[in-house]
C-alpha cells in the first residue's frame, strides 16, 4: 500500500462523513461512527489477502462487480483528446455515433472527469436525450434545469425558464472563473429538430451575454438521421452549431486490441487501490503467480468471439465486438475462475463461449 492511495481512500470516506454526519444527534455517536470507518480502513490495507477466504469476503466490495472502473480503450483516448481540442479552440459541433453497449456512456463518465481537471476554467455539464412529449420550449428549459439539479417546480410564475437555465449556464461558468461551458448530451438521438432548435436560442442567448455553450453530442446510429433531417427542414443553423464533425466509436476490431484490453486486468486495474493484487491475481491468484495472465486468454476468447456471434470478418472491421458483453465476459469468467483457481488453471474456448451465449443474444455481439 502507497501513502498517496491510502490518504486517497481516507479523504474519500471522510468526505462521505462530513456529508452524512449533520443526522446524527450526539456527537459521540458521529465520533463512533468515524472511528470504525478509520478501523475498516486499517482492516482493509492490512488484512492478509493470499489465503482465498479472504479474497472471497472482499469479493462483495470490489469494483469489478458493479463496475467502478474504466479502462483506457482507444476509443475512450480518442474521445477524450477530440472532446479536450474542441474545448480548448471553444468550438462547438463535434458529434459521436456508435451501436449501443459500446461504452460511449462510459466515454463521457471519464473524459468529463478528466477535462474537470485539465481544464478547470471551463464548467462541463452533462445530460441524457429523452423524448419529451411536451415539445414546448419550456417544457425543454424545465428538463435540462431537473437534470443539473435545480428545482424547476420553484420557479416562480411569470419567471422565464430559458432566462433561469442560461443563469444557471453562468453561474457555472462563473463558479470555475471563466466564460465557457461544454454540455456533453447522451443519448442525443433522443432530442428533436425542435429541441435542437430551442438548445440553438440558448446558445444565441449566452452568446450576446458574452458566455460561450460548446456541445458534444454521442448517440446511436439515428443521430445520423437526425442530423439529415435536420438538413432537410432548413434548418442549416442547427446543423452548423451542433452537427459540424462526426466520428464513429467503435468496439474491439483486431485480436491485439482484445490482448491489449485484457491485459489491463493484469497491470493496471487493482484492487484493493495501493495493493500489489490486481483485477486477475485477486480472482486467479495461484494461476497468477505461476505466470498466468488473463491477456494470454485472447486467443481463446478472439475464437469464442467469432464463433459465437458468426460475424462476418467485414463486420468485425466495421465495428468490432461490442465492449458491454467483452467486459461482461471478463467479469464471469474471473468470479468463475475464482472456485476453479489452481497453479495449472487457464480457459479454453468452450469456457469463453458459454459466458458469451449466457450474457446477450449471439447478433448483439457485433
Amino acid at each position: 500500500m502507497t501513502h498517496s492511495a491510502r490518504s486517497v481512500l481516507e479523504m474519500q470516506i471522510n468526505q462521505r462523513f462530513l456529508a452524512h454526519s449533520e443526522g446524527f444527534e450526539f456527537p459521540q455517536v458521529a465520533d463512533t461512527f468515524k472511528q470504525r470507518l478509520e478501523t475498516s480502513i486499517d482492516d482493509l490495507f492490512d488484512v492478509d489477502l493470499n489465503p482465498k477466504k479472504q479474497r472471497i469476503g472482499l469479493a462483495a466490495r470490489h469494483p469489478m462487480l458493479d463496475q467502478r472502473y474504466t479502462i483506457l480503450t482507444h476509443e475512450i483516448e480518442q474521445f477524450h483528446n477530440l472532446s479536450y481540442d474542441w474545448a480548448i479552440a471553444r468550438k462547438s459541433g463535434l458529434y459521436f455515433t456508435g451501436l449501443h453497449r459500446q461504452g460511449k456512456t462510459t466515454a463521457i463518465k471519464s473524459t468529463i472527469v478528466s477535462l474537470r481537471s485539465e481544464l478547470p476554467f471551463i464548467a462541463f455539464l452533462t445530460c441524457n436525450g429523452q423524448r419529451l412529449t411536451n415539445k414546448s420550449k419550456e417544457a425543454f428549459c424545465r428538463y435540462l434545469l431537473e437534470s443539473w439539479g435545480y428545482p424547476a417546480s420553484a420557479i416562480r410564475r411569470g419567471v422565464r425558464v430559458e432566462n433561469v437555465l442560461a443563469n444557471l449556464i453562468i453561474v457555472q461558468c462563473a463558479e470555475v472563473g471563466g466564460i465557457q461551458c461544454v454540455l456533453l448530451i447522451d443519448e442525443a438521438q433522443l432530442f428533436s429538430v425542435v429541441h435542437y432548435r430551442y438548445l440553438l436560442e440558448l446558445w444565441n442567448s449566452l452568446r450576446s451575454q458574452g458566455y460561450i455553450l460548446c456541445t458534444i453530442l454521442v448517440g446511436q446510429m439515428d443521430l445520423l438521421q437526425l442530423r439529415a433531417i435536420t438538413d432537410e427542414l432548413d434548418h442549416g443553423a442547427v446543423v452548423s452549431r451542433f452537427f459540424v464533425s462526426g466520428h464513429t466509436m467503435g468496439g474491439i476490431k483486431t485480436p491485439s486490441k482484445l490482448e491489449e484490453l485484457l491485459s489491463h486486468y493484469d497491470v493496471e486495474l487493482s484492487y484493493p487501490i495501493g495493493r500489489e493484487w490486481p483485477y486477475s491475481r485477486f480472482f486467479c491468484k495461484e494461476a497468477f503467480d505461476r505466470g498466468w495472465r488473463l491477456g494470454g486468454e485472447w486467443r481463446n476468447y478472439w475464437t469464442a468471439l467469432t464463433k459465437v456471434s458468426n460475424a462476418k470478418e467485414k463486420e468485425i472491421k466495421t465495428s468490432g465486438f461490442r465492449m458491454a458483453w467483452i467486459v461482461d465476459a471478463v467479469h464471469g469468467f474471473l468470479l468463475d475462475a475464482m472456485a476453479k483457481d489452481s497453479a495449472s488453471f487457464h480457459g479454453t474456448v468452450s469456457m469463453w463461449e458459454d459466458l458469451l451465449q449466457q450474457g446477450t443474444d449471439s447478433k448483439f455481439i457485433v
